[in-house]
């Protein structure tokens, strides 16, 4: 019984001393961050970041956290004492979401910092409700893809453990594309302005299969199939949304075995159809523009064409 009562002490005084440790490297990562208000999100990243003096020590601050943080506390903290972990992780994450949300070139490093803790804390299932509504939202941000390629690599991890670790997400970000354009959701949107959220959540939807395993979502292909035509019947089909419908069909290609797509190809070479139609009519088209291309082009002194053509004659003889 004693032996048992000291080591929960242990145990206490460690998570005690882990915790305040913790806080106090966060405080630090959250150096280059305006104070904000009480409300908690609206911290943002100090306008005069690219001239601070201290950005390395808050860059090192968000790398050690990002190293080991996330592992110490799976240890330190038992199944049962798991959720005692969240109020930590939420501080932590306010102190490094405004970084994830500034994409701009000197403050890069604090981005590829905050990307490597969200991805080493979205590793563990119970850390989720810390992170999860700002990492769909980050997700979705315009600017996401604003970022260098290691920053991408620590979103490739988190992008995958937020579609994975519950059953609902993925399908929330499906219904998203579905409700683009029923009248119940935006009746003042533009159409201009839902062709672009349709093309931006498209390109999310092909990063999300991305990251993921082959044939990971073979049991999805059904809905994507359904909402990438869904996309392709809006009328008029913008050359934006036409293009994230072919980059999914590229993703889809390369994470799902042949056996799995072999309902796409129709709907593929049907659009592949479309395209090269509408190539060669605007090729044979013959508008001023392209008359003027050609007069242009007759004027040019052709000399050096067959000399080209003469001296690859010769060098094929020889």
């Amino acid at each position: 019984g004693v032996s048992s009562s000291m080591e929960k002490r242990d145990s206490r005084d460690l998570q005690d001393m882990s915790t305040k440790l913790i806080e106090s490297v966060s405080g630090i990562a959250g150096s280059m961050l305006d104070a904000g208000t009480w409300l908690r999100g609206n911290r943002a990243v100090r306008p005069d970041i690219e001239s601070c003096e201290d950005m390395g020590t808050a860059v090192a601050a968000l790398n050690l956290l990002g190293g080991m943080m996330a592992t110490i506390l799976d240890i330190i903290y038992t199944s049962e004492e798991k959720d005692k972990v969240i109020p930590l992780l939420t501080q932590v994450m306010s102190n490094t979401v405004p970084y994830l949300r500034h994409h701009s070139k000197g403050s890069s490093l604090m981005l590829r910092g905050g990307s490597r803790v969200l991805a080493s804390v979205s590793e563990y299932p119970y850390t989720r409700r810390s992170w999860r509504k700002e990492g769909m939202e980050l997700l979705l941000d315009p600017a996401f893809f604003s970022m260098d390629h290691e920053a991408l690599r620590h979103w490739k991890t988190t992008t995958d453990n937020l579609m994975t670790h519950d059953k609902t997400t993925f399908k929330e970000l499906l219904s998203k594309i579905a409700s683009l354009g029923q009248s119940n959701i935006s009746i003042f949107s533009s159409k201009e302005l839902e062709q672009e959220q349709r093309a931006l959540l498209l390109k999310r939807l092909a990063f999300v299969i991305f990251c993921s395993d082959i044939d990971q979502y073979q049991k999805q292909m059904p809905d994507i199939t359904d909402r990438l035509s869904e996309c392709l019947r809006t009328v008029p089909v913008s050359p934006a949304v036409q293009a994230a419908v072919f980059l999914c069909f590229r993703v889809i290609l390369l994470r799902m075995s042949a056996v799995h797509v072999t309902f796409l190809w129709p709907v593929i070479i049907t659009e592949m159809v479309l395209v090269f139609s509408y190539i060669e009519q605007e090729l044979t088209a013959e508008t001023k523009q392209f008359s003027n291309h050609l007069k242009r082009v007759s004027t040019l002194d052709s000399s050096w064409v067959a000399a080209a053509a003469n001296a690859a004659d010769r060098k094929s003889v020889v």
